[in-house]
Protein backbone atom coordinates (compact mmCIF):
# COMPACT_ATOMS: atom_id res chain seq x y z
CA UNK A 1 0.00 0.00 0.00
CA UNK A 2 1.06 3.42 -0.95
CA UNK A 3 0.13 6.77 0.65
CA UNK A 4 1.32 9.72 -1.16
CA UNK A 5 -1.84 12.24 -0.89
CA UNK A 6 -1.66 15.10 1.68
CA UNK A 7 -3.17 18.53 1.87
CA UNK A 8 -0.92 21.03 0.32
CA UNK A 9 -0.97 24.62 -0.45
CA UNK A 10 -1.16 28.15 1.59
CA UNK A 11 -2.76 27.88 4.91
CA UNK A 12 -6.39 27.84 4.91
CA UNK A 13 -8.42 30.06 7.14
CA UNK A 14 -8.10 27.56 10.16
CA UNK A 15 -4.95 25.65 10.43
CA UNK A 16 -6.23 22.31 12.23
CA UNK A 17 -8.09 22.14 8.93
CA UNK A 18 -5.68 21.02 7.18
CA UNK A 19 -3.65 19.18 9.99
CA UNK A 20 -6.94 17.06 10.83
CA UNK A 21 -7.05 16.09 7.37
CA UNK A 22 -3.31 15.27 6.86
CA UNK A 23 -3.04 13.33 10.46
CA UNK A 24 -6.91 12.02 9.84
CA UNK A 25 -5.83 10.65 6.68
CA UNK A 26 -2.24 8.45 8.05
CA UNK A 27 -4.45 7.14 10.59
CA UNK A 28 -7.24 5.54 7.96
CA UNK A 29 -4.60 4.04 5.54
CA UNK A 30 -2.83 2.31 8.47
CA UNK A 31 -6.15 1.21 10.74
CA UNK A 32 -6.85 -0.25 6.43
CA UNK A 33 -3.25 -1.80 6.43
CA UNK A 34 -3.42 -3.85 9.76
CA UNK A 35 -7.14 -4.99 8.68
CA UNK A 36 -6.81 -6.12 5.59
CA UNK A 37 -3.09 -7.42 6.98
CA UNK A 38 -0.83 -5.37 4.13
CA UNK A 39 2.93 -6.62 4.54
CA UNK A 40 4.14 -2.91 3.78
CA UNK A 41 3.03 0.67 3.87
CA UNK A 42 4.95 3.37 1.88
CA UNK A 43 4.44 6.93 2.53
CA UNK A 44 6.32 9.70 1.23
CA UNK A 45 8.04 12.06 3.31
CA UNK A 46 8.89 15.47 3.52
CA UNK A 47 12.05 17.45 3.91
CA UNK A 48 10.05 19.46 6.87
CA UNK A 49 9.95 16.21 9.19
CA UNK A 50 13.64 16.64 9.89
CA UNK A 51 14.22 19.97 8.73
CA UNK A 52 12.94 22.28 11.96
CA UNK A 53 15.60 20.59 14.48
CA UNK A 54 17.44 22.30 16.45
CA UNK A 55 20.92 21.61 15.89
CA UNK A 56 24.18 23.65 16.13
CA UNK A 57 26.08 21.38 13.15
CA UNK A 58 23.74 21.71 9.61
CA UNK A 59 25.78 19.25 8.53
CA UNK A 60 24.30 16.66 11.21
CA UNK A 61 22.89 13.73 9.22
CA UNK A 62 19.44 12.83 9.89
CA UNK A 63 17.91 9.57 10.09
CA UNK A 64 14.96 8.18 11.54
CA UNK A 65 15.16 9.21 15.18
CA UNK A 66 14.90 12.53 13.78
CA UNK A 67 12.25 14.60 14.51
CA UNK A 68 10.81 18.20 13.65
CA UNK A 69 9.22 19.85 16.41
CA UNK A 70 6.30 21.48 15.65
CA UNK A 71 7.15 24.37 18.08
CA UNK A 72 10.00 25.22 16.08
CA UNK A 73 7.81 25.90 12.57
CA UNK A 74 8.04 29.22 11.81
CA UNK A 75 5.03 30.94 11.06
CA UNK A 76 4.88 31.41 7.22
CA UNK A 77 2.16 31.18 4.61
CA UNK A 78 3.07 27.40 4.69
CA UNK A 79 2.89 26.43 8.40
CA UNK A 80 0.03 24.44 8.17
CA UNK A 81 1.51 22.14 5.53
CA UNK A 82 4.80 21.64 7.16
CA UNK A 83 2.78 21.19 10.90
CA UNK A 84 0.78 18.64 8.84
CA UNK A 85 3.42 16.64 7.73
CA UNK A 86 5.54 16.47 10.47
CA UNK A 87 2.31 15.33 12.99
CA UNK A 88 0.88 12.95 10.09
CA UNK A 89 4.60 10.86 9.91
CA UNK A 90 4.42 10.91 13.61
CA UNK A 91 0.76 9.61 13.31
CA UNK A 92 1.95 6.51 11.32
Amino acid sequence: MIHIASPVGPNPAKENDMIDTAVNGVKFIMTAAQKYKVKRVVITSDINTVNWLPREDLKTVCDESCWSDVTNVPNSRYSAYIKSKILSERAA
